[in-house]
């Protein structure tokens, strides 16, 4: 029986996040298709009420591509890899605080980023879940080899 002080990411990752571990990697994934739902539905939520317009285009549409793919890989990718090779990572995960404040960074910085032109928004979104994609498959499947 476990304790009710044990938070869901202990029940699930026992004392830390190894994502060569299959279930970890399959829970990460399913996480990461909720992550696209939530990328979905602030989409349609700025769309709806017309927050984020297509026009005026970007002064610079070198800019606004980077402005979207910098970001996108950034918090994609960085956090998995740090969680899994940097043991000074793993106490912070098990913190609501903390899991709140990534979460607000990361939809904050899709937001702002929609908000300053749609496709922008995008580009970060597909992204952060691509790259995301990589690196837990990169590391689950690299400790299989």
């Amino acid at each position: 029986m476990t304790d009710q002080t044990t938070s869901l990411a202990e029940r699930i990752h026992g004392e830390s996040i190894d994502i060569t571990e299959t279930r970890t990697a399959v829970v990460s994934l399913i996480g990461l298709g909720l992550k696209a739902i939530q990328f979905g539905i602030i989409f349609w939520l700025m769309a709806a009420t017309r927050l984020a317009t297509l026009q005026p285009e970007p002064s610079s549409k070198a800019l606004a591509v980077f402005f979207g793919v910098i970001p996108g890989i950034i918090l994609g990718a960085i956090p998995p890899y740090l969680v899994q090779y940097r043991d000074w990572l793993d106490p912070l995960d098990y913190s609501w605080a903390t899991r709140l404040i990534g979460e607000l960074i990361l939809l904050g910085t899709y937001s702002l980023l929609f908000l300053y032109h749609p496709v922008t928004g995008v580009i970060f979104a597909i992204l952060y879940l691509v790259s995301r994609f990589g690196i837990v498959s990169a590391i689950y499947i690299g400790s299989r080899i």
